[in-house]
């Protein structure tokens, strides 16, 4: 419900989303959420796991929410008269996620804070987006129809990826499937199955853990320079934690499932994965045992593991990952082995199939393109 007090609107409750990290670290999420507790009922959330590593850098874990998975549908389900997306990108992208946003029945406004715009997504909304520009400081803008970005031609379904800048990577459910050549990006899918991205230097081993996905009209695609920064504050957490490793295999957007679940530790597959669920879990003091083969693709600032922590280079780390899977935690993503015996078993397997071409232990921060640790 939306009422109007000296000159201000109000709202029973309000939906404050903040995407991706940048929002955090440019230090725009507190000063977002102090402004729009004059305007109503604010329920703070962020999806994606650098975003909520983000908020928990920033100590604003206790008013921000995590929505792991879902987003569409969860915010579908829930009740808001308003909701806010804020990001610290660039207006392009900001409209472009807005536009996806705004096909539903709640009104939209996107704040930008890198640009410093404002835009309703709504009629009903625009006075308030107004009383918010001036509240902020920013500008008014107006939101841009992308036109149609799904179409079905010769049997085959294909969408366009919006707002995408050549050099950007491109993540599709949360797995790097490449890096854009062009500002031109569209998905094929025929039968059920991704065929094809036009406009990007596919990664083959991304490729291959998203071709069976589909319905392409329906999954989760980001396109970005960075996920994240270099990070000045880290966050240090001491949960209470299992004796148990969880097996993380191209699916770093899970690691903060397996830490609810209290693991102690992790074993991950991908430079990507391991980048990821390696810097998350350092915060909670939790080493890994990183199976890398050395294409990562940058998409951190740096990155800091848990004491303790080991880097296996190998040959093939999809390869090895498997063999791991199946010859030492049994085909289980959670073994109860220490940590440190798993260590020992898998460096061993490591060198009996003659694989491992670089081992790298303990305190290990990586920065840019640079593997640091010692032996």
């Amino acid at each position: 419900m939306r009422t109007i007090d000296d000159k201000k609107v109000k709202f029973e409750k309000i939906c404050l989303r903040f995407h991706m990290p940048a929002i955090f670290d440019s230090g725009w999420a507190p000063e977002i959420l102090k402004v729009l507790k004059r305007h109503g009922d604010v329920e703070s959330v962020v999806t994606g796991p650098m975003g909520a590593t983000a908020s928990l850098d920033h100590d604003l874990e206790k008013e921000v929410v995590f929505v792991k998975r879902g987003w569409s549908h969860w915010i579908k389900s829930t009740k808001y008269d308003v909701i806010i997306n804020a990001t610290h990108s660039s207006l392009e992208k900001s409209l472009a996620d807005c536009w996806h946003l705004h096909k539903g029945n709640i009104p939209i406004v996107g704040v930008e804070t890198r640009s410093k715009t404002v835009v309703p997504w709504d009629k009903s909304v625009a006075f308030f987006a107004e009383n918010l520009s001036k509240d902020l400081n920013f500008n008014l803008g107006k939101p841009k129809d992308f036109g149609k970005n799904i179409w079905k031609e010769g049997g085959r379904t294909y969408r366009k990826i919006l707002a995408v800048d050549a050099g950007d990577f491109v993540l599709i459910e949360g797995i790097v499937v490449g890096k854009a050549i062009s500002e031109n990006v569209v998905v094929v899918e025929d039968c059920g199955k991704i065929k094809n991205i036009m406009g990007v230097d596919i990664k083959k081993q991304g490729f291959e853990k998203i071709e069976e996905i589909g319905k392409i009209d329906e999954i989760r695609i980001n396109s970005v320079k960075l996920l994240r920064g270099n990070v000045k504050t880290r966050k240090k957490l001491r949960p209470s934690k299992k004796n148990r490793v969880a097996f993380i295999d191209h699916a770093g957007y899970d690691t903060y499932n397996f830490i609810e679940d209290g693991v102690g530790a992790a074993v991950t597959v991908g430079d990507d994965t391991t980048l990821v669920a390696g810097d998350i879990m350092g915060r909670f003091s939790m080493s890994i045992i990183g199976l890398v083969d050395g294409d990562a693709n940058c998409l951190l600032g740096d990155v800091t593991y848990a004491k303790n922590s080991a880097v296996l280079y190998l040959e093939d780390d999809d390869a090895f990952g498997k063999a791991v899977f199946n010859e030492i935690f049994k085909k289980e993503l959670l073994s109860e082995a220490s940590f440190e015996e798993l260590k020992e078993s898998i460096i061993d397997l490591a060198k009996r199939k003659k694989v491992l071409k670089e081992l790298k232990l303990q305190n290990i921060k990586r920065s840019n393109d640079e593997w640091v640790g010692q032996i």
